[in-house]
């Protein structure tokens, strides 16, 4: 009952490739269909797309623009501020007529097929690859993307998160020593990299010499080798063709991102910490010294993070583009920390242990269930301040590599299908001698699948419903029966399978295992109440005799 290990890239939900908005014209967000549509409407004036877009106007040719760059003429623009009341053009905050508040932003009909016709000029292409936007900007400012930048992700295969950063997520774990065989890099590439010289002070010739992990180093999955391959290729492509700059990264293969600076970020937190990629592992984690993790907050409890090229941070991360909702500012990168002091991070893993072995002393007092303050064990506290801190941090096993184990637990194989990872998981249980099979049955029962069938349960009779058109939620269902907005269908957002999903696994745990009566009992209940409100509706064709 653990959590699975985790390689992959971090994608929104439903996966977006520009923060561009197309209003309710399309409701799969398919940017160059909603394009070709428009195109053939016969609206001049926005082709028929409205959204709330930022109210910007160039100094030198007067023309609204979408961006701080006139589209006409290449001039600045200046934002204008409108009252939301009486619609009074201000520089204000506060309308000087009626004392309302202005907005930096408007809704406006914009020009979808000219500002596609105007990315495809600068691109140079005639052929677009699909992209996905979005319905609408949640950003204080409301300053979409270039599409450009959206065309060229798609090209490489990367999405964004909501900040317009590509991140690739990963399981923490430490790690504090490495040999090169390890992680797959050669040795005069790490020596030109910093690392001379081995643990015990020998110059670094081997592929088997232990070297210490230096501190902002980290060690990626082969997964995430692969992604910051596309997204280093992406940046190249963006810096010749927007910015008529030399490629920077220049990666032909993923061995070519040893050496290149990432930024770590972890969720709640806004303040990334800057990293180097050392090497590679087979393992869906990704490996980093403990400094590292505590720098980002984390305590590799089963935490996951993300890392994101330093070149993609600065150059398309913006504070225009965060959102303005309560909690927008977290997850992301608003400060960068450049040099990593062991004695200003989280103080927690300044008591981990510094020791190539254990005394008996110790061994003894842990036989006797003593208090950890009776026996001394060297922690990384009496090493703050000194050179020690940082390259001299003791190991108490060896092993052949730090990637040998299974790469992929069967939790992750399995997917999504609950009842197989059941099955599987009792299979193991009743092979193992140290387990009660009928104890994790009762207490896979009363902490997973009865909170979440009583759960959902609950839900159902409070949820909401939702046009399957435009995608407006009703807190009630409208006595006209459908969307008071588009006329759509109106669809419920939680369902009967939804409900009853675990009902048969645990009755089968149940009769199994044969469990206490009164757990029989409950999900009897809960089938019950969901007999009681998902009534079978089937017709039944009934005969005369029926009637008499």
């Amino acid at each position: 009952m653990g959590r699975p290990e985790k390689s992959r890239e971090r994608k929104m939900a439903p996966p977006t490739h520009v923060l561009f908005p197309l209003g309710r014209l399309n409701k799969n967000r398919a940017l160059v269909r909603t394009y070709e549509k428009a195109k053939n409407d016969e609206k001049k004036e926005g082709r028929g797309m409205e959204v709330d877009v930022a109210r910007l106007r160039c100094k030198t040719c007067k023309n609204l623009s979408l961006s701080i760059t006139c589209s006409a003429c290449g001039g600045e623009c200046l934002w204008e501020r409108t009252c939301s009341n009486c619609q009074v053009m201000t520089n204000r905050e506060e309308c000087p007529k009626c004392g309302g508040k202005t907005h930096i932003w408007e809704r406006r009909n914009i020009d979808l097929v000219r500002a596609v016709d105007e990315a495809k000029r600068r691109l140079g292409w005639t052929n677009l690859p699909e992209i996905k936007g979005v319905q609408g900007l949640i950003s204080a400012s409301k300053i979409p993307e270039r599409l450009e930048k959206g065309f060229l992700r798609a090209k490489h295969g990367v999405t964004i998160f909501r900040d317009t950063t590509c991140r690739h997520d990963s399981t923490n774990v430490t790690l504090t020593q490495f040999t090169p065989r390890e992680v797959r890099v050669d040795v005069p590439r790490l020596r030109n990299l910093g690392y001379l010289y081995d643990i015990e002070g020998k110059p670094l010739l081997l592929p088997d010499q232990i070297l210490a992990l230096k501190v902002q180093d980290v060690i990626i999955s082969d997964d995430g080798a692969e992604f910051f391959t596309k997204v280093a290729n992406y940046i190249d492509e963006m810096l010749v063709t927007l910015y008529q700059m030399k490629p920077f990264y220049n990666i032909k293969k993923p061995q070519d991102l040893v050496g290149q600076f990432t930024v770590g970020l972890s969720p709640h937190t806004s303040a990334g910490v800057l990293s180097r990629i050392i090497g590679f592992t087979h393992a869906h984690v990704g490996y980093a010294h403990p400094y590292f993790h505590c720098a980002k907050r984390r305590n590799t409890d089963g935490d996951e993070d993300s890392l994101m090229l330093l070149a993609d941070a600065l150059i398309n991360f913006s504070r225009r583009f965060i959102p303005a909702t309560l909690g927008g500012t977290m997850d992301s990168p608003l400060v960068l920390t450049t040099r990593l002091d062991p004695t200003e991070v989280d103080d927690e893993v300044h008591s981990m242990e510094s020791c190539d072995h254990y005394s008996l002393e110790f061994y003894e007092a842990a036989s006797r269930f003593a208090s950890p303050s009776e026996v001394t064990v060297p922690t990384v506290k009496q090493l703050l301040g000194k050179p020690a801190q940082y390259e001299s941090l003791a190991y108490t096993h060896a092993v052949r590599s730090i990637d040998e184990g299974p790469h992929m637990t069967a939790y992750i194989s399995l997917e999504k299908r609950m009842v197989a990872k059941v099955k599987v998981e009792f299979a193991l249980e009743d092979r193992l001698r140290a387990v009660d099979p009928a104890e994790v049955a009762n207490r896979v029962l009363l902490s997973h699948f009865l909170p979440d069938m009583y759960g959902n349960l609950r839900s159902f009779s409070k949820q909401t419903f939702r046009c399957g058109d435009c995608n407006t939620k009703y807190r009630r269902a409208p006595l006209v029966g459908h969307c008071t907005r588009c006329n759509g269908k109106l669809l419920l957002t939680i369902y009967k399978g939804g409900i009853e999903k675990y009902l048969k696994p645990s009755l089968e745990l149940v009769e199994r295992y044969h469990l206490p009566a009164y757990m029989k009992q409950r999900i009897n209940l809960i089938q019950k109440d969901i007999d009681s409100i998902f009534i079978d509706e089937k017709s039944v064709q009934k005969g005369l005799a029926d009637y008499m």
